[in-house]
């Protein structure tokens, strides 16, 4: 199989989550004029990769015709019952990405998708951020789908367990890219990510 082959068709972004912390829903929070969902799926789609959304249904207002909306595999069961979705809706490796990253570019994306993926490592790739996982910016290949059915129907929701019991490679992330994966989960987390942006833009 070519090495174009085995690289993903389809990027799914991960927006199940009913964000506790925040005390709203993190994907509707406006940064610098798009909401956190809107910004991740356009850089996504500026791939020219096939875009999914996992855990929620399209929002009434929503204006980007080409992305894909479905179900979690069993809802309230976090990233994982996305992943099991995403895997068999798409039947191909797919990049998974949080859709609470505000920062994430397509550069990043781009980074990610086009790391050789070795033969062994046959359920993905798993990006590591200063020595710790990040399983919402990996790749996750088809034969990856069993173990994760598995591990949720043993309500073993955890992400790490899935990496730690299946074939992934791991790859350390570069400082440009590893600055760019900030989950926003709080309102001091909100707070710090909009004063980077507005610093940026500033400097623009």
């Amino acid at each position: 199989m070519s090495d174009f082959a085995t690289r993903p068709a389809a990027i799914a972004i991960m927006a199940g989550g009913r964000g506790r912390r925040m005390g709203r829903d993190k994907t509707a929070i406006v940064i610098d004029g798009a909401t956190m969902l809107e910004h991740v799926v356009s850089a996504a789609l500026a791939t020219g990769r096939r875009v999914l959304v996992a855990g929620r249904a399209r929002p009434d207002a929503w204006a980007i015709d080409t992305v894909e909306f479905i179900p979690d595999a069993v809802s309230g069961s976090g990233p994982l019952a996305g992943i099991v979705a995403a895997l068999a809706y798409a039947a191909s490796p797919i990049i998974v990405l949080a859709a609470d990253m505000p920062l994430i570019t397509t550069g990043a994306i781009s980074w990610l998708m086009n790391l050789p993926v070795e033969p062994e490592a046959r359920d993905g790739l798993v990006v590591m951020n200063g020595g710790r996982m990040e399983p919402l910016f990996a790749i996750y290949r088809p034969a990856a789908l069993p173990l994760a059915e598995k591990l949720l129907a043993e309500n073993r929701l955890a992400l790490w367990a899935l990496i730690e019991s299946g074939d992934f490679m791991r790859v350390d992330a570069p400082d440009s890219i590893a600055r760019l994966l900030r989950n926003i989960n709080t309102p001091g987390e909100l707070e710090e990510v909009v004063g980077d942006v507005s610093d940026k833009a500033q400097r623009a």
